[in-house]
């Protein structure tokens, strides 16, 4: 199967991102950020921003040029938002300067992944299709946990991502293992932890995007519930 381009990926996310939209979890997310001055990563149609932009200064980066216009189009008129079109894989100085002087207090990287394309090029390692996606988010995490996004201004990092948990396990259960999970394997190296986890529910019904799922060793067998996992870190 030929995988997607930017403007295809662009097209599908966009009515995603409506669909999300439309269930008020960007404004839930945004609900959960206290910081003023946020850099956002990957920020898609900029509905999100949007949000965020309510309370506060967003500088707001994409490397899909697609995904940019409609983002800006959705924040025309306000005076909160700058966006940056770069590649996190390969970032230009400009990119870096505009972050050094944004001086951001809270970096965030909501639903991170792609084009098919984008996803391919950086995961040649991994030969399965569907756990393409998740090794990109894996590996973007790292990278925006990390210079040059990691400047001392930053207290805060918000991730947010798409899963499942299981219907027999508790809340306090699947918080918990997330906790240690983000902690050893993301946060520990670049000097933060894990202070709070959110659980919301994952709005499938009506969604017309293609999502995969990647084998999960870590979860118990039983009934799934499609979830959305905010998890917000702060400096050690």
């Amino acid at each position: 199967m030929r995988p997607s381009t930017r403007a295809e990926y662009a097209s599908q996310w966009a009515d995603e991102s409506a669909h999300l939209d439309s269930f008020g979890i960007y404004r839930d997310l945004a609900n959960l950020i206290s910081e003023r001055r946020v850099l956002e990563i990957g920020c898609g149609t900029g509905r999100g921003t949007a949000q965020i932009a309510k309370e506060g200064a967003v500088l707001a980066i994409d490397n899909n040029d697609v995904l940019l216009a409609e983002a800006r189009r959705h924040n025309a008129g306000s005076k909160n938002v700058a966006f940056c079109h770069a590649d996190l894989f390969d970032m230009p100085d400009t990119a870096r300067r505009m972050i050094a002087e944004f001086g951001p207090t809270v970096i965030v990287g909501w639903f991170l992944g792609g084009s098919g394309a984008d996803v391919a090029v950086h995961t040649t390692e991994q030969p399965e299709l569907v756990a393409k996606g998740k090794l990109y988010r894996e590996k973007i995490e790292d990278i925006i946990t990390a210079d040059p996004f990691l400047v001392p201004s930053v207290e805060h990092i918000h991730l947010v991502n798409r899963s499942g948990r299981i219907a027999e396990c508790s809340d306090g259960e699947v918080i918990e293992a997330t906790i240690k999970d983000y902690d050893e394997h993301v946060f520990h190296r670049c000097g933060f932890a894990v202070a709070e986890v959110s659980l919301f529910d994952w709005p499938l019904q009506g969604s017309r995007f293609r999502y995969g799922a990647a084998d999960n060793p870590n979860l118990a067998p039983g009934t799934v519930i499609p979830t959305i996992t905010a998890i917000s870190a702060r400096r050690r």
